[in-house]
C-alpha cells in the first residue's frame, strides 16, 4: 500500500478536514463551517471513484523520507 501512495502523491498528501456536517439548513447555527452531508456523500464518492486511498498516520510515518 504504501509503495502505491508514494508512486501517486511522490511529495505531496492530501489532507481534507470537515468541521461539521448537517443535514438541513435549520442545524446551521452560529457556526458557519459547515457542509450538508449530500454534498459530503458526493465528496466522498469522487474521491473513491478517482482512486484517492485514505492513511493512517502510522501509514504516514511509514512512507521513507526523501533527502
Amino acid at each position: 500500500m504504501i509503495k502505491i501512495f508514494e508512486y501517486f502523491f511522490k511529495k505531496e498528501i492530501p489532507v481534507l478536514m470537515y468541521h461539521r456536517l448537517i443535514n438541513n439548513k435549520d442545524e446551521i447555527g452560529k457556526n458557519t463551517i459547515y457542509l450538508n452531508v449530500d454534498e459530503f456523500e458526493k465528496q466522498l464518492k469522487y474521491l473513491k471513484d478517482n482512486n484517492y486511498i485514505t492513511i493512517t498516520f502510522k501509514d504516514l510515518y511509514k512512507i521513507p523520507k526523501k533527502e
